[in-house]
């Protein structure tokens, strides 16, 4: 507000204060009559003595300052309230353009994040600067869930399977739903092997049956000798071209394990180990593996299994270096 504009709101002011104190002295002008007018002796004609000097001293004396303040502050109020308003209608309404842009680019940002996500799940940044293999360096996924977004952590069997490249599967479940299994493995093009428990002869003799006609298709029973009654192990073995699969799932063959029914979820550890260049083969016992805790402890589970001697020893066509760190 500048000068002009307050010395005009003051004077303003001023003038309704002097106007606002004309009722009131009217007002006590009239008191005085009525309540002087209880003598008897007094007409309504004549005058009373004492009702000039009451209006001449009320006329004499000041406006009480109380009223005239309240007044004047009633008025500054709203003077306040008027200089808001003039400033807030000169005000800006919308927010500056710079700021209306960077909203504008904040939705891009965000996708090219979840992109970023969902391109990186097949290939680790890592894994792309050291080899092509998608988990060269061992990862640990949790399965997928029906109905839950993806968020790059999660993994499906098919992922892990990758059926269009796998020539040699080595499966061990606690529970199976087979034709599911079946579903997900071109059982024509690849060799299977299934790590099944039997605790009685008359049931391996059954498996036996239901696998006839099934090419392809192998069972080991693991001896359920002594005090072995439960053959609860999970573990894949999963060969390819280029390399070697080896999968730890806390996850059975059936397909709630696996999240196709959205209320299950299980964790998988995942690595993939190179195939070695093909030269002389390596006497047996000298090989680079056996400097590896992880070949030695897995070579000696397979063999307590019962797996054949020659899917074994295939094992040392693989570089197990990556797993110096590693304990089965």
């Amino acid at each position: 507000m500048t000068t002009s504009e307050e010395d005009e709101d003051l004077q303003r002011a001023i003038r309704l204060s002097m106007q606002t104190s004309q009722p009131i002295a009217s007002v006590g002008k009239q008191k005085v009559i009525v309540l002087d007018s209880d003598d008897d002796t007094t007409t309504a004609g004549s005058p009373s003595p004492a009702l000039p000097e009451k209006p001449q001293s009320h006329q004499t004396s000041p406006p009480p300052p109380a009223p005239a303040l309240g007044i004047l502050g009633l008025d500054r109020k709203a003077m306040e309230e008027e200089r808001l308003s003039r400033l807030k209608r000169k005000a800006p309404i919308s927010p500056p353009p710079l700021a209306r842009k960077a909203l504008k680019t904040e939705p891009p940002e965000q996708k090219s994040a979840s992109t970023k996500i969902e391109t990186s799940f097949w290939v680790p940044t890592k894994a792309k600067e050291s080899t092509t293999l998608p988990f060269a360096n061992g990862v640990i996924k949790k399965t997928w869930a029906f109905g839950y977004p993806r968020d790059g952590q999660d993994i499906k069997l098919e992922e892990i399977l990758q059926k269009k490249d796998l020539q040699l599967a080595v499966l061990c479940s606690f529970q199976w739903d087979i034709d599911w299994l079946f579903a997900k493995i071109h059982i024509d093009q690849t060799h299977l092997i299934l790590v099944m428990q039997a605790n009685t002869e008359e049931t391996k003799a059954q498996f036996r049956r239901d696998a006839t006609g099934i090419k392809n298709l192998k069972i080991c029973f693991p001896s359920m000798d002594g005090q072995i009654n439960c053959m609860h192990s999970k573990l894949m073995l999963l060969s390819y071209e280029t390399h070697l699969r080896i999968v730890i799932p806390t996850a059975n063959l059936v397909p709630y394990d696996w999240g196709e029914t959205g209320t299950m979820e299980n964790t998988v550890f995942v690595i993939d180990l190179p195939r070695l260049p093909a030269t002389t083969p390596t006497p047996k016992g000298a090989t680079t593996n056996d400097n590896t805790e992880f070949f030695n402890d897995l070579t000696y589970f397979l063999r307590a299994l019962g797996l054949e001697k020659s899917i074994i020893n295939s094992l040392h066509n693989f570089d197990f270096s990556p797993t110096r760190h590693l304990a089965f």
